[in-house]
């Protein structure tokens, strides 16, 4: 049955947008559809490569003479807004082809650029010197023999999936780089690193958000964020700041956990209203603090007066019931206290856990108890 093709006849502008979404492949796939099709592709502002769609011919010269292709027919005038390199096979980025085409999408005055390589593949160092570039994501690849960063229009930077940098400096010297970063994701580092990466030479004041879950950072440095998730061995004593911003905080804990240097944590923290915990050791690695609970204990600002959710996660030692009930007995606008007790921990062990917790008094009169 025939129709009046009304996507044809929208303006190149429109098409380019619409072709921005898919796949290159795709969109040059679209130059056989009629003589209107033919050139459209070549104005695309999103350069997609992804290797997974050729590794079924098992070879890759397909991949790479579609992404020259793309990479050379740009006009010089033509901008890359977006540009995304996923490759599976080390044989489909080859270290000339990988620099060829990262260096044409910089030329292009790219503005966000993702990168999926093998860890084989090294970054090339034009990635890190961008004036246009505003977000950054890396998984995999290897970061090696960086000698400087400048990368002044960075406001997202997520690095994802076991990321190698062959030394913590260069890690240090990509965030010292990014002047106005405003988004912050680090995933799993540490198993590349040789040595703890302990990354302190850097100040990020325009930060808002951190998920920072496998390298030490000073906690200090994250004093502007309005979310902050980071993995600590333990609280700090002090933090050496007040976060003025911070609403939400999540804290991955690697060692015991002490719960009265948290409460002196809060302290510092004004404006939180969710909190969550997670306790990730065992009996056998963990020591259990003192944290006994009594009307003379110190009680921060925004645990009697601003903490709306309360998540606690990996809960096995009587100090840890100990802290949950001060937060439920403290906290009086509280809506949802959620409590997940240790995996290795018995049913009875558990039962009684939250018979016992299920009978404190609780401060806020809406406050929803979840036992998970």
């Amino acid at each position: 049955m025939g129709g009046i093709d009304r996507i044809s006849t929208l303006p190149d502008v429109l098409l380019c947008h619409i072709l921005s979404y898919v796949p290159s492949k795709t969109a040059v796939a679209t130059s056989v559809l009629s003589n209107r099709w033919r050139n459209i592709w070549h104005s695309v502002p999103a350069i997609d490569l992804d290797d997974s769609l050729y590794l079924h011919i098992g070879d890759y010269h397909p991949f790479a003479n579609v992404a020259y292709a793309l990479m050379l027919r740009l006009h010089a005038t033509q901008p890359i807004l977006t540009f995304r390199l996923k490759c599976q096979s080390s044989l489909s980025c080859f270290p000339w082809d990988l620099n060829l085409w990262i260096d044409t999408a910089i030329q292009h005055c790219v503005e966000t650029m993702e990168l999926s390589l093998p860890l084989t593949a090294k970054l090339p160092s034009t990635a890190l010197t961008s004036t246009k570039l505003v977000s950054l994501t890396l998984r995999g690849l290897t970061v090696d023999n960086v000698r400087s960063v400048s990368l002044p229009a960075l406001k997202f930077l997520h690095l994802i999936d076991e990321v190698r940098f062959t030394e913590s400096r260069y890690l240090e010297m990509l965030l010292s780089g990014c002047p106005i970063l405003e988004d912050l994701r680090i995933g799993q580092l540490e198993v590349w690193f040789s040595q703890p990466p302990f990354v302190t030479e850097f100040n990020l004041p325009n930060l808002v958000k951190a998920d920072v879950m496998s390298v030490w950072i000073p906690i200090a440095k994250f004093y502007n964020v309005n979310f902050l998730s980071i993995c600590v061995a333990e609280f700090p004593t002090t933090p050496e700041c007040t976060f003025h911003n911070l609403i939400r905080m999540q804290l991955l804990v690697t060692r015991s956990c002490k719960w009265h240097l948290l409460v002196g944590l809060l302290k510092y923290c004004p404006k939180l209203q969710f909190l969550s915990v997670v306790v990730n050791a065992t009996v056998t690695s963990t020591i259990a603090s003192e944290f006994v609970y009594s009307s003379k204990l110190f009680i921060p600002q925004c645990v009697s007066m601003r903490l709306s959710e309360c998540v606690l996660e990996g809960l096995w030692s009587s100090q840890d019931i100990q802290f949950a009930s001060y937060v439920m007995l403290t906290a009086r606008v509280l809506r949802r206290m959620v409590i997940r007790s240790a995996s290795f921990l018995n049913i009875d062990t558990k039962f009684k856990m939250l018979r016992y917790l299920s009978l404190v008094s609780r401060s806020s009169t809406s406050c929803s108890l979840i036992f998970a």
